[in-house]
């Protein structure tokens, strides 16, 4: 079995999951073997099933080149995994990650391209979301003296201030900024849409990476022996570059003040959210709470080591410190989008700032959900929707600009 052709594989998928009969050649006599399962509707299953098929990769992959068995409870709804179960027939899963890849690519072309079909009511139209996304915004850049540019990626230029003066360097999605000797403080200030990520160099060195529906203001350049502040609004992950003492990196972000001298570290304060957070990849942060006039309240800082969260309710000011896994919370960096027993709400909000989408929630009980998936960058809404709404029992469509859940 582990030298199947590809042939193979489609005609044993589809004879196990869309005939009621024995036969060797099931792409062959699907259709005439049960009169209920057409090969049209069998292939068009498959191309609803493989919709999900990307995000099932990586977490198959490590059932594969690894030593465990499958956690059927966690995977059992996978579309992937119930694929592969149906041919192999095993949850000890110990094949060829490459060969299961080339197995998918080709499945998906061939379903995709050989066998097109139309949309059902539960998928929506690539291009018709497309003509609603093609008008998000560019990446803008405000200026010391509040002049607003836009920022295109696939561009190649040098940035410069009101006077012509060279400040940084645009390479795509990266803006370089050059150190130089000042005394006086002139910020610049990013704003990220939803749909779009940013990178930023600052003049120190410190690498800021920005997620969709973010903002930074920050100095064009640092002054020496002085606190360097950032202000944030969004979600971004700090790579700081060490200094002196007295020259602690602070990023301001609400009522959370993140004190830091060289670590590597991700801020999440969305003004809509009810908690500011902080999670600590390496290094070590000071967790700091701020009061309505922004000054340091009178409550004990906390301090994380790595690993750890800090999340401060907006509310009641309590800041909670627990143990988490910082992939998921770092993930976004490359365009995944990881949730493990995430609230819908939390996914929800993911989904439309990722894919700058609006969603529409009309069947209530998804509220009371637990959701765990993973999705790749270059997967379509549709694709991560087909999936979800798979395990979670749901259709959607998509009206008015906005994709309804129903």
């Amino acid at each position: 079995k582990e030298n199947m052709t590809i042939t193979e594989f489609m005609e044993t998928y589809i004879f196990n999951n869309f005939t009621s009969k024995g036969s060797n050649l099931g792409v062959r006599y699907a259709s005439s073997i049960d009169q209920n399962r057409t090969l049209d509707n069998a292939l068009f299953e498959i191309q609803k099933s493989i919709g999900d098929l990307s995000s099932r990769i990586n977490e198959i992959q490590k059932k594969i080149t690894g030593t465990e068995e499958v956690d059927s409870k966690r995977v059992a709804d996978s579309s992937t995994y119930a694929l592969y179960r149906s041919v192999y027939g095993s949850s000890n899963v110990r094949k060829s990650y490459v060969s299961y890849a080339i197995v998918a690519s080709t499945l998906i072309i061939l379903t995709y391209i050989l066998f097109p079909v139309p949309w059902g009511e539960d998928t929506v139209s690539a291009k018709r979301v497309r003509t609603a996304l093609d008008d998000t915004q560019n990446v803008q850049l405000r200026m010391g003296d509040g002049t607003l540019r836009q920022i295109s990626n696939d561009r190649n230029t040098n940035v410069t201030d009101q006077d012509g003066n060279v400040i940084g360097v645009q390479n795509g999605g990266k803006i370089e900024y050059t150190s130089t000797n000042t005394e006086t403080l002139i910020y610049n200030e990013l704003f990220v849409p939803y749909g779009k990520r940013f990178d930023l160099v600052l003049s120190d060195g410190t690498r800021v990476f920005l997620n969709s529906g973010s903002t930074l203001k920050y100095p064009v350049s640092f002054i020496p022996n002085r606190t360097r502040d950032v202000f944030l609004k969004g979600e971004a992950y700090f790579d700081v570059t060490r200094k002196r003492a007295n020259e602690t990196f602070k990023v301001h972000a609400g009522e959370m003040d993140v004190h830091v001298l060289g670590t590597s570290f991700n801020v999440s304060y969305y003004e809509e959210d009810q908690e500011v957070r902080t999670v600590l990849v390496e290094g070590k942060v000071d967790i700091f709470l701020v009061d309505d006039q922004g000054e340091q309240a009178d409550v004990p800082s906390v301090t994380l080591s790595p690993g750890e969260q800090a999340s401060l309710d907006k509310t009641t000011h309590d800041i909670k410190t627990v143990p988490v896994n910082v992939n998921i919370y770092t993930a976004w960096r490359s365009g995944e989008i990881l949730c493990k027993n995430s609230s819908f709400d939390s996914v929800k909000k993911k989904l439309e700032r990722h894919f700058d989408i609006t969603i529409l929630n009309k069947k209530a009980s998804l509220r009371d959900e637990v959701f765990t998936a993973s999705f790749f960058e270059g997967e379509s809404i549709q694709s991560v929707l087909n999936y979800l709404a798979r395990i979670h029992n749901f259709k959607f469509t998509y009206e008015n600009n906005q994709f309804i859940l129903y």
